[in-house]
């Protein structure tokens, strides 16, 4: 049984990486959210990651820390598919299987915001809240393009992430 599903991971491998990362999807511009360098935010192609769903993405402009660094690591290695679900209307928690380092501090989110809960989960917002999180970046784009690129209000949405090239 195994050995008919080992044929499977590169396969899905080679399709994230051709169409969920691919320029042919819809794109969301995507900045920080103040002047280079404020709040912790770089600016350099280098740490550009694509967020990719629902056949739309976005740039995710990652947060100068070590959860950010971690994660940036990670996307060496190859593209990440996580699954989502909505979480009290403003966000869209995913597991990631893993943990990354955390500094989680009180903040107030904004749409837009990607933060790290728990350690081992990537939280996409497209609403505000406030609790403990560590700060993973900022994707810039609407409310409104956010819950079409995050398929708010279906519970389950699968997104990749992929560093941009």
């Amino acid at each position: 049984m195994m050995a008919r599903k080992i044929w499977f991971v590169p396969l899905l491998c080679a399709i994230m990486l051709f169409s969920g990362c691919a320029s042919e999807s819809e794109t969301l511009v995507s900045s920080p959210p103040e002047e280079p360098g404020a709040q912790g935010y770089e600016t350099a192609e280098e740490n550009m990651v694509i967020v990719s769903c629902n056949g739309m993405s976005a740039e995710l402009t990652l947060a100068a820390g070590e959860a950010a660094q971690a994660l940036y690591a990670r996307l060496r290695e190859g593209a990440l598919v996580i699954t989502g679900s909505d979480y009290g209307g403003f966000e869209k928690v995913c597991a990631l299987g893993f943990f990354l380092p955390d500094s989680d501090e009180w903040i107030r989110t904004q749409p837009g915001d990607v933060m790290l809960y728990q350690g081992n989960r990537i939280v996409f917002f497209y609403g505000s809240n406030s609790w403990a999180y560590t700060r993973l970046g900022y994707i810039d784009a609407s409310e409104q393009e956010l819950r079409r690129l995050l398929c708010a209000g279906e519970d389950m949405a699968e997104i990749t992430l992929c560093l941009k090239v």
